[in-house]
């Protein structure tokens, strides 16, 4: 098989996914954007799930996990969101839009995009949560991973709301407000106990 045609043949899907979403979508017209036939569409795919199912799946792969060092904790959550949210593209957020309101939550494409969020954030989080602590600006006590879910929920949520991607103001106050908070607060409640021995 053409890797050009796998490639035009998932690259269709994805486009025809965000302007007809998931049950307006048909083989033959995935077939006719990537210039080919509906018999090799189905050789590689055995049904419209099982294609889109890959289509989500590379589209999820392209997105980013991790941010480079930025040299401060705050710079790196700022960092972070940032990524999470310029990657909501118009054309992504279609697609989840789509497929959430027409899919059963458990259909594999839902499944694909709800695990690759959650690596993402637990990735990006757990990477900037050791970077902080190795530089000392963290106890080396584990960091609520909850928080880690607060930015792909709040940024796909709007995105679903059709309200517009938060600007840098916006992302600024998540972590001056949130993110930085409840990360000092964190350490502040572990260390605790010592403090209160050592006064006792």
């Amino acid at each position: 098989m053409s890797p050009e045609i796998d490639d035009a043949i998932l690259t269709s899907t994805i486009d025809a996914l965000s302007e007809v979403g998931f049950q307006g979508l048909s083989i033959a017209e995935v077939a006719r954007r990537a210039g080919s036939t509906t018999p090799a569409v189905y050789r590689r795919f055995a049904n419209k799930a099982e294609l889109v199912q890959a289509a989500v799946t590379r589209e999820m792969d392209g997105l980013p996990g991790d941010v480079a060092d930025q040299g401060t904790l705050r710079a790196d959550l700022l960092g972070w969101l940032t990524a999470i949210s310029q990657s909501l593209t118009p054309q992504r957020t279609r697609i989840l839009s789509g497929l959430l309101m027409a899919a059963d939550p458990e259909n594999a494409p839902i499944v694909d995009i709800r695990d690759h969020l959650r690596r993402m954030s637990h990735e990006g989080w757990t990477s900037i949560v050791r970077r902080a602590t190795s530089r000392g600006e963290l106890r080396a006590d584990p960091a609520p991973p909850d928080l880690s879910r607060i930015p792909g929920g709040l940024i796909v949520s709007r995105a679903l709301l059709l309200e517009p991607p938060m600007d840098v103001t916006e992302l600024e106050e998540l972590v001056d407000a949130v993110f930085l908070p409840a990360l000092m607060a964190a350490a502040t409640s572990t260390s605790a106990p010592e403090s209160t021995k050592e006064n006792s």
